[in-house]
């Protein structure tokens, strides 16, 4: 599935784009590099002179990543998300300058330990964060950002064995709970 969205945005961009945007860039195709290897692909379009809208996300990335601190070295994770975020900058969408980012989307984590304790957990989440962004001319362009996350607990399913060791028990306890907790992050860009 997240393939064919990577494929066919891009097209849906190039015809829903407005017509003042063409000159400047209809598309951004963007990358969030991820320290848990688990990246996010995703798309841009501008839908006035200093918005744009995007769609990001990654679906079932196996990996050690919590849902927010460190890792556990007993537990792996399926983890998928899907944002929406909206970008407001005081120019141009497609310029250099300080911008504004609501977001909203839904993640999910499916944590499995060696004993076989597992817990299934889906958030919405809700973030703000602030940033800097450069395009140079050929299209290429890194924006970088921090702010807070807001992750709404919506669904957990939890299984714990009766021999688990309680520093598992501990972290499946903190990672399947509504948190707040802060992020930052560099995206890259290619602007079409």
């Amino acid at each position: 599935m997240w393939k064919l969205i990577v494929i066919y945005l891009p097209a849906l961009a190039t015809l829903l784009a407005p017509p003042n945007c063409i000159a400047q860039g209809i598309f951004n195709l963007i990358l969030l590099p991820d320290p848990f290897s688990c990246h996010q692909v995703g798309l841009e379009i501008a839908v006035s002179d200093n918005n744009r809208l995007g769609l990001l996300g990654v679906a079932a990335c196996k990996s050690n990543r919590p849902t927010f601190g460190s890792p556990h070295p007993d537990i792996d994770n399926s983890f998928s998300r899907l944002l929406l975020p909206w970008t407001y900058t005081r120019n141009s969408a497609w310029t250099d300058s300080f911008f504004i980012k609501p977001i909203i989307g839904r993640e999910s984590h499916r944590f499995r330990s060696k004993k076989g304790s597992n817990a299934e957990v889906v958030f919405m989440d809700y973030t703000v964060q602030a940033g800097y962004q450069w395009f140079w001319k050929n299209g290429f362009n890194i924006t970088t950002s921090g702010g807070l996350a807001y992750l709404a607990r919506s669904r957990l399913k939890k299984t714990i064995t009766s021999d688990e060791d309680q520093s598992v028990i501990r972290f499946l306890d903190d990672n399947t709970e509504t948190n707040v907790h802060a992020g930052i992050g560099v995206i890259l860009g290619w602007l079409f």
